[in-house]
């Protein structure tokens, strides 16, 4: 599948649009490119997705997807394990069973998952 970059005005990628027209990074299912915007030339390279962020990405792509809160109101909820794993995980890894048992929980498919793997590692 052909992808686009979308850059901002610092010329920082801020979106990966595949060609249909569904953001792979911004955090939202459609992604509208403002006005002006630069889109580099489609990248024939697949975007696997990233196998772990860190902490700090983790929250800030969930802040921008708006679900934070949702999501530390569930691990409050939760075991100690839970806790452990969301305060202490020094990275956060696709892969993880806490981590897909809690998106399935709150109606997150895969596929959300992935998207906010992409915006977190491009935070």
């Amino acid at each position: 599948m052909t992808t686009y970059k979308y850059l901002n005005a610092d010329r920082v990628v801020v979106a990966i649009i595949d060609e249909d027209g569904v953001s792979r990074s911004s955090g939202v299912a459609e992604f509208v490119v403002p006005p002006g915007a630069t889109i580099i030339d489609p990248d024939p390279v697949s975007h696997p997705v990233p196998a772990s962020v860190t902490p700090r990405q983790f929250r800030m792509a969930l802040t921008r997807a708006g679900l934070r809160a949702a999501v530390e109101a569930a691990i409050s909820a939760g075991d100690q394990d839970t806790k452990d794993w969301y305060e202490y995980s020094t990275a956060f890894i696709r892969a993880t069973p806490v981590l897909n048992a809690m998106a399935t929980a709150m109606g997150k498919t895969p596929a959300d998952i992935d998207n906010l793997f992409f915006l977190a590692a491009t935070l």
